[in-house]
Parts: C-alpha cells; sequence; structure tokens
C-alpha cells in the first residue's frame, strides 16, 4: 500500500499526440513509460498501488513500488528486486500468486526503471554496490519494514545479497532467482579461440565490444541512440526472447515491450554499474562466494534448467557455508531448478516457480498462506513440465501431495557436500 511519505508517481496519459512522436528523437517520456506499466499491470488481477518512495534528498531520488495489500495482518512482506535494464513489471505473471501469500512489494531500484534517475556518482565496484544497497536500506526505513524476504532476480540477485551481508538484520530469507556474479573467474579461463585472434575479425569485434563495455555502452545507451528506431528493436527482442516455456501472447507481448522499451529510453543512471560490477564476458569484479563468504542470512537458489546462469558458483557458495553453520530451515542452503524455464524463469514458468517459493518460504507462511500461494500456482498457466515437488517432511506440514520428482540441490545440517536428488540443476550455462 502506498505510504503518506510517498509521493504518487505521474498519472497515466492515453496517447502521444502525434505531433510529438514526431518531432523528438527518443520515442518516451515518464507519463508514457507510468501508462506503459499500467497497461501491463493491468493484466493482474490483484489490485495494485504505484508510489515513489523519497530515499534521498534529491528530486530524483526516488525509488518506484508496486504494492499489493496484504491479503491478512500477519502476512510476512517480500520485496522482489528486478534483474539488470529490467523493472518491476517483468513480475507481472507472479503478482497475483504472490500477493495471495505475502504482503508483496515489487521495487525498482534507483536508477532503474520507473524510480528516478540521478547522476550515478560510482566509480568503483564498492561504490557501485553501495549506491543500490544503502538506497535500498532508505527505501526500507521509509517503508515502515522491519524484516522482509527479499527476492533478486540476476543482478537484482547480486545485490540484493549485497544487501543482506551489510544489514543482515533486515532479511528474514534470501531467494536469489537466477543471480549474476556468483562464482569467481577461474585463473586458467580463457576467451573462447573464436574470439581470441588478434587478426580475425569475430577478434576484432570481440576488442571493440570489450572497449564499449570498459565505457559504458549499456543496452539502455544503444537504445535512447537509436531514436526512432528502439521501439522496434525492443519489440523485435520481446516477441523472440520470450518464447521459451509458457510463451507471451499477442496481448502480453504487446503490453510487455511497451513497457519495456520505456524503461530502457529513460535517461541512463544506475545502468552505469554495469562495468564497475561484471568484468567483459560477465564474470564478478568481486564474485560472490568471496565477499559474502560468512553469510548469516538463510539463503534459496533458484535456476532455469535451460538457465544461462551456471550454478556452479551458487553450489560451491552453499557448501562452504554449511561448513559454518547448520541450515536455519528446510530450504536454506539449497539450489532449486525450475523446469522448461530459462533465465526468467518467473515468467518462462510461472506456476512451477510460485511452487517452489511456497516450498523456501514455507517456514514464514502459515498453512493459509501456503495454501494459497499453492493455490495460485495450480490456477495459473502451467509451462509443459514436470511439477515440482517438494521432500516429503515438508509435503506432510502443506498437506499436500504433488506428482513428480523432486528438484532440489542442497546441503544437509551434517553434510557439507551439496547432496544429489534425483532431478538437480544443471551442471552449466543453458
Amino acid at each position: 500500500m502506498a505510504r503518506p511519505d510517498a509521493t504518487p508517481p505521474s498519472p497515466a496519459i492515453a496517447a502521444t499526440p502525434w505531433y510529438r512522436r514526431y518531432s523528438r528523437w527518443r520515442q518516451t517520456s515518464h507519463k508514457e513509460a507510468v501508462a506503459a506499466e499500467e497497461r501491463l499491470l493491468a493484466l493482474c488481477r490483484t489490485p495494485t498501488q504505484t508510489s515513489d518512495v523519497k530515499v534521498g534528498p534529491g528530486p530524483a531520488d526516488y525509488m518506484h513500488t508496486i504494492t499489493a495489500p496484504p491479503p491478512h495482518p500477519d502476512a510476512p512482506p517480500l520485496v522482489a528486486i528486478p534483474g539488470y535494464a529490467a523493472g518491476s513489471g517483468h513480475a507481472f505473471r507472479i503478482v497475483d500468486g504472490l500477493a495471495s501469500a505475502f504482503h508483496f512489494h515489487a521495487v525498482d531500484l534507483l536508477g532503474t526503471g520507473l524510480s528516478g534517475r540521478p547522476r550515478f556518482p560510482a566509480r568503483s565496484t564498492e561504490e557501485a554496490v553501495a549506491f543500490f544497497v544503502e538506497s535500498l536500506e532508505a527505501w526500507r526505513a521509509a517503508a515502515g519494514l522491519d524484516r522482509m524476504l527479499l527476492m533478486g532476480h540476476s543482478m537484482g540477485g547480486y545485490l540484493s545479497t549485497c544487501y543482506a551481508a551489510r544489514y543482515p538484520e533486515r532479511v528474514q530469507h534470501l531467494l536469489l532467482v537466477s543471480p549474476v556474479g556468483v562464482g569467481r573467474q577461474p585463473p586458467d579461463w580463457r576467451p573462447p579461440a573464436a574470439l581470441a585472434g588478434r587478426w580475425t575479425l569475430r577478434g576484432q569485434l570481440a576488442r571493440a565490444a570489450i572497449a564499449a563495455w570498459d565505457h559504458d555502452l549499456t543496452p539502455g545507451r544503444v537504445i535512447r541512440g537509436l531514436g526512432p528506431f528502439g521501439p522496434g528493436l525492443v519489440a523485435r527482442y520481446a516477441r523472440g526472447r520470450f518464447q521459451q516455456g509458457l510463451a507471451f501472447n499477442d496481448d502480453e507481448v504487446a503490453r510487455f515491450e511497451s513497457y519495456f522499451y520505456h524503461i530502457l529510453a529513460a535517461r541512463g543512471s544506475g545502468e552505469f554499474a554495469l562495468r564497475h560490477i561484471l568484468a567483459p564476458y560477465a564474470w564478478p569484479r568481486s564474485a560472490l562466494e568471496e565477499r559474502c563468504a560468512d553469510l548469516s542470512v538463510p539463503v534459496t537458489f533458484f535456476y532455469g534448467d535451460k538457465d544461462w546462469m551456471d550454478p556452479a558458483g551458487a553450489k560451491r557458495m552453499v557448501a562452504a557455508l554449511a561448513q559454518q553453520r547448520s541450515p536455519a530451515c528446510e530450504s536454506d542452503l539449497q539450489i532449486l531448478t525450475t523446469p522448461s524455464a530459462g533465465h526468467y524463469l518467473f515468467i518462462d514458468n510461472p506456476s512451477e516457480f510460485m511452487r517452489q517459493v511456497a516450498y523456501a518460504t514455507s517456514a514464514y507462511l502459515s498453512p493459509e498462506g501456503r495454501r494459497a500461494l499453492l493455490a495460485a500456482a495450480d490456477a495459473g498457466p502451467h509451462a509443459a513440465a514436470e511439477p515440482f515437488h517438494p521432500p516429503d517432511e515438508l509435503e506432510e506440514q502443506v498437506e499436500r501431495k504433488a506428482p513428480g520428482e523432486g528438484q532440489a540441490v542442497g546441503v544437509g545440517p551434517k553434510d557439507a557436500a551439496v547432496r544429489e536428488g534425483k532431478s538437480v540443476a544443471a551442471e552449466g550455462s543453458g
């Protein structure tokens, strides 16, 4: 719900006058972006409220927030953080399910999505991380949350982990959805031979791409530079990319591509953290398995079975943490695999993803909350996949029998090695 200290977002507009469309280079404005988000969220049955929560003194220091009312007074707060170049609207397929069990908040990090776009001041990895972590802590305080279940996707997963390491007392459980930057770059790693040739075309293109990376050539900067051709490129990407698992229908993709374009084409800010957090070829400059080696917060990892993100680093991190402490709950120190899903698990297979969230958060949900989330997963659209089957002990707790076999990789309290289930996380990138 919107808080009294939150500034309401700009009102949506029905359409952009033709003379505006033909008299500007970038085909976007904040009002159009808000309208695009409203159209996307209209696909959800749950009534949501949006607010721009102040996190600093400057006019652009606010974080855009989508909030659903709690289903009951004791519903635990769950805060979802989107990945790089994404926005909170990317979660539209799971809003109804999560809002049935949690006090659900989806938050655009400062400088991204529909949040304010202040000048990005960071010049190092630590400064870049602090830019997001400290503004997220300011958002938490303004939102009045004492503790929260923190769910981060991709880059949002990396930054959520950094937040949990900095403010462990504020995070009940960390839910990392295909997080970037977990595993360190192996010392003997080399780029593919096809890209290493000094005088080959591919080699020249690879060196040009690395130089562009180091000079802040981001996807947003490309889209802004393309001007009136930007929307077409984003539309082709959206229509081609989200065909894995449960593909977008025509109505979904039309609303999504408009929203995606507007958040990409907005003024550059937080996007410029990319080169400070990730090196070329997407290796982290400060891997989570090293910088958060003593993480005390319960953590569960999620990957798609066709995910390009390699879970090897998560396996090492989980095994190392198990040497230091016992799992705080059944799902702590677990790695779960969502079937028929790639990097965007919650888009490709929302029903199975929500079942896994029900398992991972069982220690915090009431029996009614668990049943509501599982019912939402059963009622939602399904990708062609084997349903997720929690361990027998948890199945008895939720009083629900599901077909299929377990898809968890985890560490038991007396076993420091990652134990393999009948169906395990993909060993390599997809």
